[in-house]
């Protein structure tokens, strides 16, 4: 028998805790309630250890074995510890941002039941409800596409649908049931299959091939290749030998189109996971997974710790996009972080793009992962074909030449839409002073205030505070302040006026600040009923926008100058990303980029020889600057109300840093203050540190932080390590 239980507690308590195994059936993975400073606590038994540091007289036994079976399934429990480890985070803490909070308060697991609306099929007219009845018409409309509908699809698509559903209830209309869902093969309906074309057929057959063992496949395809179809194919593949399936999507807007196509095929056995959820639907999902009920998750980051039963495929879609780098506690990158789950669960793991990030491409190349290419568009579509504007000496009305007005006017005219992209929310990003150049600025942030004239105030972007405009610059007092450059509600503004006829819909955080308005607007772009659309990058991730023949990125030039080495990348992938939107049905589709700088290499070889030349020639710029993926960054991030606290802390860091250099392959680079210094009244710093191998830094930072925590000053400060950073800002 093993002397001790290792257990830890999902908190901020760094260490683990030993207590005596006085249970017989207890096992790693499983909930206890342990004794902690005279009160109950709820832990996680980790591991069981045949020594321990702490007296025999001391040790505790542990209060009740809370679950049957181990809720954290043993390659889980490992990717964990090993998340710990390689993000220099405790045990503990990562429990806290991975399990559910109904999880960590040991709340039993629900029964695999749930309760379903459906449309009344022979009662699905909808003439004897009265027209201002508008939410139930939606509502029936909506619910008449789909076969089955939860409470989480529901929540997700209609903000108070409890009123209005009951009402259709009550009519006849809609049947809620409470259905056990059962774990069988489900059956697919013939005619919702999708037959594949040869290179989406290619790509199914050779992700089956290795699906018995670990192997990472990228699946290169342009805009509109059809990825979703192989990822269903596959799908029932792996459903079909009672395996279950694990989709990540970048973020919470993508989640409802994918699920409505998956919920197509396989019904109820779909389920969503994401931060929206609340605590209860949460743990539901939770549940399911670890009993096998959900064969299909579709989620956010969040997804990626759930603990499947039997885990046969994992899929990252747009797996380029930075949404999967979590930015806070936690700093982990869904995408590497399931890549390693498939390495501990023995299983496939596919990551789908049009335009893959540096790193998977270097990867593919180097044949750790394979390579799979979807070349053509399905349906016989075309690709765009991209066009520049050269605006150098040309009067922009709101940012929009006469070359695009005209050209926006020739489509209207064919009854076609219109994407406008500009990547600025509000109606100007500066506010300036006419009279002596002041430019205004958030007083606790190193940023400009941005410009909102719907609501008449100046709001800053990065801490969110708001203040009224001023009647005169504060500087001179002069009443010369006038807005500077362009956003989303000017290019509304504008466009509006240009074409007073034309139905025009603005899609952009500020616009869609309530839940289910984003799915609501698609649904009017769908059913064309919106000419014009004026949005940001909200956009540009995967949405199937048939009827959209011409995308403009008004301002293109806002990315080809910046101090970030990722900065050309992200600008070669938005700019594929916004057109591959443009002519994905019958008629072909034009990307229009409106430039200062005609002549830009990026934009010379992205529209002529394509992305793959671009991200080809990106990469021997990385390796000749010896920056990843051709190196591995970590960066000590620093912040604090003054700064001399940050240049007193950092020096000495520095100092243990050189002295640990010895003997490693470790670079310490000198501190620097971040490009924005100050930030919501803190001042900003880091410190940056590079090596050849990600197992070099793992080492040398673990030692490092030990030091770290030694010194006294390290309690004045908010320090944090973030490993493979996406910004070294």
């Amino acid at each position: 028998m093993p002397s001790v239980l290792r257990i830890a507690i999902p908190s901020l308590l760094p260490t683990y805790l030993d207590y005596l195994p006085n249970w017989q059936k207890v096992q790693p993975g499983m909930r206890v309630k342990i004794p902690l400073r005279n009160k109950p606590c709820i832990g996680i038994v980790i591991s069981k250890a045949q020594d321990t540091c702490v007296p025999s007289a001391k040790l505790k036994p542990i209060i009740q074995v809370i679950d049957d079976a181990a809720i954290i399934p043993p390659a889980l429990l490992l990717l964990l510890q090993w998340m710990s480890q390689y993000y220099h985070y405790p045990m503990s803490a990562v429990l806290r941002v991975t399990l559910p909070r109904l999880v960590r308060a040991a709340k039993s697991l629900p029964p695999d039941t749930v309760e379903m609306w459906r449309v009344r099929r022979n009662n699905l007219s909808a003439t004897e409800l009265p027209k201002q009845a508008t939410k139930q018409h939606a509502l029936l409309e909506w619910l008449g596409k789909l076969e089955d509908v939860d409470k989480t699809l529901l929540d997700m698509e209609f903000k108070n649908w409890r009123t209005p559903l009951k009402a259709l209830e009550n009519k006849g209309l809609v049947e809620c049931r409470r259905v056990q869902i059962k774990i069988q093969a489900p059956k697919v309906s013939p005619t919702l299959r999708y037959r594949l074309n040869d290179e989406q057929q290619h790509a199914v057959d050779a992700i089956l091939a290795a699906a018995d063992g670990f192997s990472c496949t990228l699946l290169d395809g342009v805009t509109g290749s059809g990825k979703t179809e192989v990822y269903l194919e596959l799908c029932e593949h792996i459903v079909k030998q009672r395996k279950q399936v694990l989709v990540l999507v970048p973020e919470i807007a993508l989640i409802m189109q994918t699920v409505a196509r998956f919920r197509a095929l396989f019904g109820q056995w779909v389920q969503v996971f994401n931060s929206s959820l609340t605590d209860s639907e949460r743990l539901r999902t939770w549940g399911f997974a670890l009993d096998g009920t959900a064969q299909v998750i579709i989620g956010t980051r969040s997804a990626s710790f759930l603990p499947f039963k039997r885990l046969g495929l994992i899929i990252v879609d747009e797996e380029h996009d930075k949404s999967y780098k979590q930015l806070e506690s936690l700093r982990y990158h869904a995408r590497d972080v399931s890549i390693k789950r498939a390495q501990l669960e023995n299983i496939p793991i596919l990551l789908g793009s049009a335009t893959p990030s540096l790193e998977t491409l270097h990867n593919a190349s180097s044949t750790r992962y394979k390579h799979l290419r979807l070349m053509h568009r399905v349906g016989g579509a075309r690709m765009p074909q991209f066009r520049i504007i050269d605006v150098r000496g040309q009067w922009l009305d709101g940012g929009l030449s006469k070359s695009l007005v005209r050209m926006i006017a020739a489509r209207l005219d064919k009854q076609e839409q219109v994407l406008l992209f500009v990547n600025r929310r509000g109606y100007a990003p500066i506010m300036l002073c006419r009279q002596c150049g002041a430019v205004l600025e958030c007083p606790h942030c190193d940023a400009r205030l941005v410009y909102h004239k719907l609501i008449n105030k100046l709001v800053c972007h990065h801490c969110h505070s708001k203040m009224a405009l001023p009647q005169q610059c504060p500087e001179c007092q002069s009443q010369k302040l006038e807005p500077i450059g362009i956003g989303t509600q000017q290019i509304e503004e504008k466009i509006r006026t240009f074409f007073p006829d034309a139905r025009v819909l603005r899609i952009d955080t500020d616009a869609v600040h309530r839940k289910g308005m984003l799915s609501e607007y698609l649904e009017q772009i769908h059913s064309r009923q919106v000419d014009i659309i004026v949005g940001t990058q909200i956009l540009t991730k995967g949405h199937h926008l048939p009827a959209l023949t011409l995308t403009c990125i008004v301002d293109v030039d806002q990315g080809l100058f910046s101090v970030d080495f990722r900065a050309t990348e992200r600008l070669a992938q938005l700019i594929i990303q916004v057109g591959g939107r443009s002519g994905r049905g019958d008629i072909g589709g034009e990307v229009v980029l409106q430039t200062h700088q005609p002549q830009h290499p990026l934009l010379h070889n992205l529209l002529h020889k394509g992305y793959a030349t671009v991200s080809s020639q990106l990469l021997k710029e990385r390796q000749q600057i010896e920056m990843p993926p051709y190196s591995r960054l970590t960066l000590l991030r620093v912040k604090a109300r003054r700064l001399d606290q940050n240049i007193a802390f950092l020096q000495a860091v520095e100092k243990h840093a050189k002295s640990l250099v010895r003997n490693t392959r470790v670079r310490v680079h000198p501190p620097i203050a971040a490009i924005m210094e100050k930030k919501a009244g803190y001042y900003r710093a880091g410190m940056l540190f590079q090596a050849p191998q990600a197992s070099d830094l793992t080492r040398y930072i673990a030692i490092l932080i030990a030091k770290i925590e030694t010194l006294s000053m390290s309690k004045t400060v908010n320090w944090h390590f973030d490993v493979d950073p996406l910004e070294v800002d």
